[in-house]
């Protein structure tokens, strides 16, 4: 290669840089559909079940009062939530969130009781110990979750949370027939609110897993010892009514501590309108990607190789022209 021309490309790869786009630009669009919402919202019941079940509650101490008998020291204790079953679940997206539902949702638990009667009227204070089953049916819960963009990473914040169920029945094994009346009215409404609570607080939990494990997610991935690519969460996210929809900046970059990518030349795009079109409703997830990112990527590893040409072409000039002698030394 003549000299000249090495010094004509040198010249021209210094004075006519790439464009530099900033990393709050987005390039790669991801829209997932009702289908896909779906699978997630069964992955995120499947693994809510499995964290629920079991669940053991604390003891509980008290008194009764049953007519004509009088006072009974009643205690409940080894409650255990050991089976749930979600009758019919939904997810639904809009502009405030996204809603998770569950209904119809039934779940059974196991306990010990015991308890102790003493009266002046009997020298002998009369005690009993036995098990019991615990049925809940037309339980309700629900989760309203919200979705922001910040410091290019998807923020996941729990709006609302809330459990609710119409009535529980409780069948006792053991002890005598007159304490069942005394014994659902003391503890009926607080095994109840108990469960409820539990349930409320393990859907935070779960929530809140979510949460970090999106916070967690690297703003780049490493290509090679050249290019990485730029994965940053950019713009709001895009909700309606059936799917889910986010964006990306999705151009590849130096190995350097910027956040710059360099194209020749870009048409940005402006917010979501929505990301991507889906017309097939089986579908669970739609990916676009502008030319941006090709472009970028091409950009990034012509300048390299451009480089590495010029230079070696510099080299074999110098040895030609006996500038550079190339030594080999016996090992």
């Amino acid at each position: 290669m003549s000299p000249i021309i090495i010094y004509l490309l040198l010249i021209f790869h210094l004075l006519i840089p790439p464009h530099p786009i900033t990393a709050d630009q987005s390039f790669i669009s991801v829209l997932i559909t009702q289908n896909g919402l779906d699978f997630v919202k069964n992955l995120f019941v499947t693994k809510t079940i499995s964290t629920i079940t079991p669940t053991p509650f604390n003891q509980i101490d008290r008194v009764v009062r049953i007519p004509v008998i009088g006072k009974v020291h009643v205690v409940v204790s080894d409650v255990t939530l050991y089976r749930l079953n979600v009758g019919l679940s939904q997810v639904i997206p809009s502009v405030l969130g996204v809603y998770i539902a569950g209904s119809d949702v039934s779940c059974d638990l196991s306990m010990k009781w015991h308890y102790y009667y003493g009266s002046p009227f009997f020298p002998i204070p009369i005690s009993d110990t036995g098990t019991a089953a615990i049925k809940v049916n037309g339980m309700e819960m629900g989760i309203t979750l919200g979705l922001d963009i910040r410091d290019g990473s998807m923020k996941l914040s729990n709006i609302q949370s809330n459990c609710h169920i119409d009535d529980i029945s409780i069948d006792l094994d053991g002890g005598a027939s007159w304490l069942y009346q005394g014994f659902l009215d003391a503890f009926k409404d607080e095994i109840l609110s108990t469960v409820e609570k539990s349930i409320t607080k393990t859907l935070n939990g779960e929530i809140l897993k979510l949460e970090n494990a999106l916070q967690s997610l690297p703003k780049q991935i490493s290509v090679d010892n050249v290019a990485t690519l730029n994965v940053t969460f950019v713009n709001n996210p895009f909700l309606s009514d059936r799917s889910l929809g986010f964006e990306i900046n999705g151009l590849f970059i130096e190995n350097k501590t910027d956040t710059h990518s360099y194209i020749n030349s870009v048409n940005v795009r402006d917010g979501l309108q929505p990301p991507v079109r889906c017309s097939d409703p089986s579908k669970m997830i739609g990916i676009a990607l502008d030319e941006a990112v090709f472009k970028s990527a091409f950009a990034l590893y012509y300048n390299v190789i451009l480089q590495i040409v010029i230079l070696y072409a510099l080299f074999k000039q110098e040895e030609k022209n006996g500038s550079i002698r190339v030594m080999f030394y016996p090992a």
